[in-house]
């Protein structure tokens, strides 16, 4: 079964796909459209690293998240963060984590799905601020640690999402 898709990719993907002699359409997104794609992105990641749970995928979310963040509609993040640790916010998450890790691990994927759900509706700088810090926590966790060492091959090898690459074309479907 053949299926048509349209999506952002890293900067890389294109020369890849050429030396592996697969055709595409390509094109540069408008910046309007290179937003709405980065935030479709970063839903088609996260459910990705939810089925996975690997750092593969959770750098994939957090290089997204990287990106959304240089935007300039959302280069307030910061201050939001910074805020929200001097009220010191995780201080029960910090409690249930010492107390159920498994059950901390599971609700930090539920607050993943629900922040970038959140996110994904709103646009606001104060719920990217708040998926910000679900992502670090999880990058918290033992089985999580080498993330950044992960996320910044897989940016060398294949680039990040800055040059606003649209991919169109046919993929088969097993």
């Amino acid at each position: 079964m053949i299926e048509q898709y349209t999506k952002l990719v890293r900067d890389k993907i294109p020369e890849d796909l050429d030396n592996k002699g697969i055709s595409y359409e390509k094109r540069t997104a408008e910046d309007y459209e290179y937003v709405q794609a980065l935030f479709k992105k970063l839903k088609e990641e996260v459910n990705e690293f939810q089925k996975d749970k690997n750092n593969e995928e959770l750098g994939d979310v957090i290089e997204v998240v990287e990106t959304i963040k240089k935007l300039p509609e959302f280069i307030e993040v910061g201050e939001f963060l910074e805020i929200k640790k001097k009220i010191k916010f995780n201080e029960i998450e910090n409690l249930e984590k010492k107390l159920r890790p498994i059950n901390y691990l599971k609700s930090l994927f539920i607050k993943l799905n629900q922040r970038t759900i959140e996110f994904y509706k709103t646009k606001k700088t104060e719920e990217l601020a708040e998926l910000i810090e679900v992502l670090e926590a999880i990058k918290e966790i033992p089985e999580f640690r080498d993330v950044e060492e992960i996320r910044q091959k897989k940016l060398e090898e294949k680039g990040g999402f800055e040059q606003k690459i649209i991919l169109s074309g046919e993929k088969y479907k097993k």
